[in-house]
């Protein structure tokens, strides 16, 4: 079964200006999916950013997968590909592979589910994790920023509703 993940360009562009900051950063790219004759599409509706760490690892903060994980039982019909960046400061052997620990992580929640995507960014390519055939492609849509603000305008609603209300901002540092 092939499995692509359709990103819209200014979704992209972040995701890899993300990978040229100074630290790791992780997140979910909501998605959903559509039917193909061979396979699915998994239309990215919004990219949700969860971590940042150091230049070696990173860690979803818990309240911001709180928030994640309620919209998707209010939204059954959304999946998420799980994305985490490799930046400079990784160094460039894991500009073309995922870390052991990447590797780990990704398995176990393949045998929690079979559908589940991991992809890696890094300066120079993006790889994606998972079972069957996986691909991507990116697209320009004239309604994915109308998309991606209802979307936030959600996860923002569903923060306050958890008293999340001064959750501060996740910052990286842009490399000098």
């Amino acid at each position: 079964m092939s499995r692509k993940i359709v990103i819209p360009w200014k979704i992209n562009e972040r995701l890899e200006r993300l990978a040229q900051l100074q630290q790791e950063t992780n997140g979910a790219l909501l998605y959903v999916p559509e039917k193909r004759p061979f396979g699915f599409n998994y239309n990215v509706r919004a990219l949700y950013m969860t971590g940042v760490g150091t230049a070696h690892n990173v860690q979803a903060d818990p309240r911001r997968m709180e928030i994640v994980n309620i919209f998707f039982e209010k939204h059954p019909g959304y999946g998420f590909v799980k994305w985490h960046t490799h930046c400079r400061e990784t160094g460039e052997q894991w500009y073309e592979k995922f870390s052991q620990g990447d590797i780990n992580s990704y398995k176990w929640q393949l045998r929690q589910d079979r559908r589940f995507v991991g992809m890696m960014i890094s300066p120079t390519r993006k790889q994606l994790y998972g079972y069957g055939d996986l691909g991507f492609a990116t697209i320009r849509s004239p309604t994915s920023d109308l998309l991606e603000d209802r979307i936030s305008d959600e996860l923002r609603h569903i923060a306050e509703q958890l008293g999340y209300v001064n959750l501060p901002p996740l910052l990286a540092t842009e490399r000098r």
